[in-house]
């Protein structure tokens, strides 16, 4: 799975912290933009560390079903 067959099912990207058990929902077009859309979701846990505990070590991702487009 890619980055952009995410964006394009809106699909939801979760990264947590198995330390401190941390985590948090992240902006996928953001992700497109910075890696693009051939980016592997598998290699996103390699890029950073958790923002509470500033582990590298234990980061992993979980992708959530369809979010339905927010419509004003």
């Amino acid at each position: 799975m890619t980055l952009g067959s995410m964006l394009d099912n809106g699909l939801e990207l979760i990264i947590g912290c198995e330390e401190c058990g941390n985590s948090s929902v992240v902006d996928i077009p953001t992700l497109v933009e910075r890696f693009g859309r051939d980016f592997p979701v598998p290699d996103i846990e390699q890029l950073g560390r958790c923002t509470r505990c500033r582990s590298y070590a234990r980061a992993y991702v979980r992708v959530s079903g369809y979010r339905p487009p927010v419509t004003s």
